[in-house]
């Protein structure tokens, strides 16, 4: 699973390690989702808290660069009602646009891909609005693709 180095400067670390960037990495998820991930900020930011606890899923980390964050991932039991059977997924992957263009999603996902693998799971799960393109590159396969009232959405599988 080779997903490019890490842009020069920057660091992945697990949220947990970093809580300074909860309340950064909550705005963005309300920023790209909208009430997606909870019902405003502070819904929202104790998600992104829980995700900050090393002791289970969901489990987070950060991309960051000289102190500032430049993007984030996650690794949760289930990102899809629908699809509750399937777990555990990759989610909330996002690059804050003046960090983009340099290969931090990538590095992003094969950090999850790995972690998960450490964690003894075999395959993860994804569902994404427009970034097939992405994982297809990162060997990611689709499984499904379904429409409801939030739109198409692409599920996707890694082995891992």
């Amino acid at each position: 699973m080779s997903g490019g180095d890490l842009p020069e400067g920057y660091e992945i670390a697990p949220l947990a390690d970093r809580p300074e960037f909860v309340d950064t990495c909550a705005a963005w998820s309300i920023g790209e989702w909208g009430s997606q991930y909870g019902d405003g900020f502070e819904e929202t930011r104790a998600i992104v808290r829980e995700a900050a606890d090393p002791k289970g899923l969901p489990l987070g980390w950060v991309a960051h660069r000289d102190g500032v964050p430049g993007g984030m991932a996650g690794l949760v039991d289930c990102d899809l009602e629908s699809h509750a059977h399937l777990h555990p997924w990759l989610a909330v992957v996002f690059v804050h646009p003046s960090h983009r263009r340099q290969g931090l999603a990538r590095c992003l996902v094969r950090r999850v891909e790995a972690e998960a693998c450490a964690l003894g799971f075999g395959r993860l799960h994804l569902f994404t609005y427009s970034s097939v393109p992405l994982y297809a590159s990162l060997d990611w396969r689709i499984l499904d693709v379904i429409n409801d009232e939030e739109g198409q959405k692409t599920i996707m599988i890694q082995d891992l």
